[in-house]
């Protein structure tokens, strides 16, 4: 859930920490480096499946990782380590990367990548509530994501003028400098704080708050990861007579939908751009207004969900997924160059608005309907379900796209959007959002 979407619940200006600076740094690098490496598989002759495998390799490393860390952390109460090494890991993979500059490297080091930013996603969530009173730990949560986000519009803006200047190849030695960076800030802003029992009951919870380290629209923020046993299945089965375990049953099936969706569409966006004559530099735009029009969305969206009644509004707003997705295979057919990159920029903007709306609509009905118990299970349900579709949608995509072609490829992620209408229909019913007709 990005509770950078939800107004401060005091009343008041909350002191605001600095230590989160050191996130905005990692995220400079990160995001950019992230919509650089499609562009930098096919300057190494790879193609879009060569860009789909190694996307789908990266995002399956993350969930192991996740659940690694988030252990690591409760056992090592640090938090400024845990910056460090993932500030440090991510300059050493980006120096190599640069200095290698082959596919086999790449593939190599990409999921390392996954494996190193994900070491501080923990420790961060624990930071917020260690260093905010507990009235403020939704604003300092909005605090942290919004300068992960502005982290993210400046590392692409970064990419777009400097791939406009310099070779492509020594993008990477920005992004390195841009982790390094963030070490030192890591450094410098954040000290040791005291552990508390309450944050040590919490950390279990925190284990998997990695959402905006990594690859722009793809993925929901400040979720968590816990490790699944047979038995717990079973409770989550014979749960299912409940109505609102049913809703949250249908919200997961509704987010591995559209997160498979988006990966259909995102993960071959880059070789079908390029394919159709926008230029590097321009790709990088495209990816900046993206992310920026999510980023205000999340600022207004929280007030506008809680007004009762609205949840039918953002069901609605799934349906304009599919139609911009259509706009796009359109668009695949009929337009090349300045005249797509300008289409592209409107519309692929718009989908990433759209997809911020359902993400803090789902995330919100979602954490209202935990309950008391397993809300770790509930949620790490969520967590890999969210990286099951990124993995199966990135993984088919590169294929659809390499043997039907773009259009089609899209016009598939927009019928697996319209499903999720359906779906999320189901769940919000179920947790009592839209009223259920009655029949006479």
């Amino acid at each position: 859930m990005d509770h950078g979407v939800m107004p401060s619940s005091v009343s008041g200006k909350p002191k605001r920490t600095k230590w989160p600076w050191a996130a905005f740094g990692a995220n400079v690098g990160v995001s950019g480096f992230a919509a650089w490496v499609p562009l930098y598989v096919l300057q190494l002759g790879g193609t879009v499946v060569e860009v789909a495998l190694l996307t789908s390799l990266y995002n399956v490393v993350i969930i192991p990782a996740s659940v690694f860390w988030g252990k690591t952390t409760d056992r090592l109460a640090r938090r400024r380590f845990f910056f460090l090494v993932s500030s440090s890991g991510a300059t050493a993979v980006f120096m190599a990367i640069y200095l290698l500059r082959n596919f086999a490297a790449l593939t190599v080091l990409y999921p390392v990548l996954g494996i190193v930013v994900v070491a501080n996603a923990p420790a961060a969530g624990l930071l917020v509530r260690e260093t905010s009173d507990k009235e403020s730990w939704m604003s300092s949560f909005s605090w942290l994501a919004l300068l992960q986000m502005s982290g993210s519009v400046l590392g692409t803006l970064a990419g777009f003028l400097w791939v406009g200047i310099l070779p492509l190849a020594t993008f990477s030695i920005f992004c390195a400098g841009s982790a390094c960076f963030s070490f030192i800030l890591a450094f410098y802003l954040i000290s040791e704080p005291a552990v508390h029992p309450e944050t040590v009951q919490l950390g279990s919870l925190t284990a998997g708050l990695s959402r905006t380290y990594h690859r722009l629209v793809f993925k929901s923020r400040h979720l968590f990861v816990k490790a699944f046993s047979p038995s717990n299945v079973a409770k989550q089965f014979r749960a299912m007579r409940n109505a609102a375990m049913t809703g949250r049953l249908f919200l997961l099936l509704s987010a591995f939908v559209i997160y498979a969706g988006n990966s259909v569409i995102s993960t071959p966006f880059t070789p079908f751009l390029a394919s159709r004559g926008v230029l590097d530099n321009e790709v990088f735009a495209v990816y900046s207004i993206n992310i920026l029009l999510q980023m205000v969305v999340y600022r207004w969206i929280g007030s506008f969900i809680e007004v009762p009644g609205k949840m039918k509004s953002v069901l609605k707003i799934i349906l304009l997924r599919p139609l911009l997705m259509v706009i796009l295979a359109s668009s695949a057919l009929l337009y090349s160059g300045d005249l797509l990159f300008g289409i592209v920029s409107v519309f692929f903007g718009i989908l990433g608005a759209t997809f911020a709306i359902w993400n803090s609509a789902t995330s919100v009905a979602l954490y209202s309907s935990l309950g008391e118990s397993r809300q770790g299970s509930i949620l790490g349900w969520y967590t890999a379900i969210v990286y099951l579709g990124v993995v199966v949608g990135s993984l088919f995509s590169g294929y659809l796209a390499s043997y039907l072609g773009y259009p089609i490829t899209f016009t598939i992620g927009a019928v697996l959007t319209l499903l999720t209408f359906f779906i999320q229909k189901v769940a919000l019913r179920n947790l009592g959002y839209i009223d259920i007709p009655s029949h006479k």
